[in-house]
C-alpha cells in the first residue's frame, strides 16, 4: 500500500481478521492424505503394507472422509475463514459462513489428535517437543520434509518411508506413515463430533449431520471476573464472583427468547469466529475436546498520529465500571463482540465533548 494510504479504519478491519493460520498450514497435507486413502480404497489389487493400512482406514469411514475432503477443499478456496456460523445479534451468517464454520470445527477437532498421534508415544525425559507451539512448528517441518527428494533435510529422516521417523507409532510392529496418522486422527475426530454432547456447548453434536457442527456452538468467549484468578476455582466465593461475570443472561444472544431445544440455549458464553494464533485472538488451545476461549484481546486499540492531532478508537470486552448496577458495567460488550469500536478521547476538548458529568474534589479544611 502506498505511503499514507492506511487509515485507522483499515487497521481496525485488520484487527478483525479471523483466518485460521493453522488451517492454512495443515489442511493441504490432510487433503493429500485423504487423496492417498481414496486411491488405496479404490484399488482391489495387491498393495504395499502401508497402502493396505491406509485402505483399511479410509474404507472404515469412506463417506465421512469424502465429505470432509469436499468441505476442507471448499474452506481453502474460501481463505480459511474460521467462521462461527451461529446467528447472534452481532453476527448474521450466510451459507458460506456456515460451511466455513463446519470446516473450522472439523479441523480443530482433527489437529490436536494428529499432534497427539505423532508425539504422544515419544516417552523421552526432557522431551524438547513438549509445548504446543514447538510441536506445531516441528510438525510443519516434518510435513514439509517428506519426499524422496528431501533426504538429509531432517535429522529424523527415515529412508524406507521417505519422511520423519516420528510419524511411526512406537509399540507397533508396522512403521506407520504421516498419511496413516492423519487419517486415524480424522477418524477419531469424526467419532468425537458425532458423539453426544457433554452439556451446553461441550462435547460432540449427537448427530452424523455435519451441517449441525457449527464452530461457534463450541467456540465461545466467556467474560469472567478477574477476581476468580486470585481467589481460585474452589474459593467458596463462586456465587459472589458470578455477579461480576458477563454472560448471555445479561446480554442475550438474540432479541427473541431462545427455545430450550435451540442449540444456542444455555451456552455459557458468546459464539465467536477465529481459532488458535490468529490476528483477532480467539485461542481455544489444542485439547481437542474443549474449544472455548483460553485467551483473547483485552482491547482493540488503533491510534492515528498526525502533527497537532491524535485520533483513535478502542474497545474493551466489558465496560469501564466494576459496579454491576452501573450502565457502564457491560456497555462495551456488544460492540466488542461485533468488532466495533468507540472513539478514543485523547485531548481535553475530546474528553469534554463526551463527558457525562463532572466531579470536583476540594481539600478538606
Amino acid at each position: 500500500m502506498a505511503a499514507g494510504g492506511v487509515s485507522a479504519a483499515d487497521m481496525s478491519t485488520l484487527q478483525s481478521n479471523d483466518r485460521s493460520r493453522l488451517g492454512e498450514m495443515f489442511v493441504p497435507a490432510l487433503l493429500g492424505a485423504l487423496d492417498a486413502g481414496r486411491r488405496a480404497a479404490e484399488s482391489d489389487g495387491e498393495l504395499e503394507p502401508a497402502a493396505q493400512r491406509l485402505r483399511a482406514l479410509y474404507r472404515a469411514d469412506a463417506a465421512g472422509f469424502a465429505e470432509v475432503h469436499a468441505r476442507l477443499s471448499a474452506w481453502g478456496e474460501g481463505r480459511y475463514d474460521a467462521a462461527s456460523g451461529v446467528e447472534t445479534f452481532y453476527h448474521q451468517p450466510d451459507d458460506q459462513d456456515r460451511a466455513d464454520a463446519v470446516a473450522t470445527m472439523i479441523f480443530n477437532a482433527w489437529l490436536p489428535r494428529f499432534i497427539g498421534g505423532v508425539f504422544d508415544d515419544e516417552r523421552i525425559p526432557g522431551w524438547r517437543f513438549s509445548t504446543s507451539r514447538t510441536q506445531v512448528r516441528a510438525l510443519r517441518d516434518f510435513l514439509a520434509g517428506r519426499g524422496a527428494e528431501n533426504p538429509g533435510q531432517l535429522a529424523s529422516w527415515y529412508a524406507p518411508t521417505g519422511e520423519s521417523i516420528f510419524f511411526d507409532r512406537l509399540g507397533t510392529e508396522a512403521v506407520e506413515t504421516a498419511d496413516e496418522i492423519m487419517l486415524a486422527a480424522l477418524g477419531e475426530a469424526l467419532a468425537f463430533l458425532r458423539g453426544e454432547p457433554g452439556g451446553a456447548g461441550e462435547g460432540g453434536f449427537g448427530s452424523p449431520d455435519m451441517t449441525t457442527w457449527l464452530w461457534g456452538l463450541r467456540h465461545y468467549v466467556k467474560f469472567e471476573s478477574l477476581l476468580g484468578g486470585f481467589l481460585g476455582a474452589d474459593s467458596g466465593f463462586d456465587a459472589i464472583l458470578a455477579m461480576f461475570n458477563i454472560t448471555p443472561r445479561q446480554v442475550p444472544l438474540t432479541e427473541e427468547r431462545l427455545d430450550r431445544t435451540d442449540p444456542r440455549a444455555g451456552l455459557a458464553g458468546f459464539p465467536r469466529p477465529g481459532d488458535n494464533w490468529g490476528v483477532d485472538g480467539a485461542n481455544p488451545g489444542l485439547s481437542g475436546t474443549r474449544f472455548s476461549y483460553g485467551s483473547g484481546p483485552v482491547m482493540r486499540m488503533v491510534i492515528a498520529l498526525k502533527a497537532g492531532a491524535v485520533q483513535g478508537v478502542n474497545i474493551i470486552p466489558g465496560g469501564q465500571s466494576a459496579l454491576t448496577d452501573s450502565p457502564h458495567f457491560a456497555d462495551q460488550t456488544r460492540l466488542w463482540l461485533g468488532n466495533q469500536t468507540i472513539p478514543l478521547r485523547f485531548s481535553l476538548d475530546q474528553v469534554l465533548a463526551g463527558a457525562e458529568g463532572r466531579a470536583v474534589f476540594r481539600r478538606a479544611r
